[in-house]
């Protein structure tokens, strides 16, 4: 799976209950990323996983929100690409913690309305545009 540890996939599941005890093992493990350099926070964003979203921020002591993947994209760039009414919570809790996180990039130099214009999800383009 890429690199991917049963954190990651419980991220991916949404599996809250997993997570947790899989932290009380190792609270490290928030912090480990794929072969492409993918986070647990980039996983439950592009699987509109509100609630691992949060608690993976809970406990989180970095910013991990600003950790980019191997293409430069930050989890606020696949809680976009997702397109869900989930995701548009996650979106806002993303760009509570840093509001400049809108602005950022990707390598191919699109940020979070190019993604979701180019994703289709017109409900969030609308609601970037507000």
């Amino acid at each position: 799976q890429d690199g991917w540890t049963p954190f990651h996939l419980s991220a991916r599941e949404g599996d809250v209950e997993i997570m947790k005890i899989l932290l009380e093992k190792n609270r490290q493990i928030v912090q480990t990323s794929s072969k492409n350099g993918r986070t647990p926070l980039h996983t439950a964003c592009l699987h509109s996983r509100f609630e691992a979203v949060k608690l993976i921020l809970q406990i989180s002591d970095d910013r991990i929100d600003l950790k980019t993947d191997s293409c430069g994209n930050l989890p606020i760039m696949d809680s976009v690409r997702a397109g869900s009414s989930e995701s548009i919570e996650i979106l806002d809790l993303l760009v509570s913690l840093n509001p400049d996180s809108i602005y950022q990039k990707d390598i191919l130099c699109r940020n979070i309305l190019h993604i979701a214009s180019e994703s289709g999800h017109v409900k969030v383009v609308q609601h970037l545009i507000k």
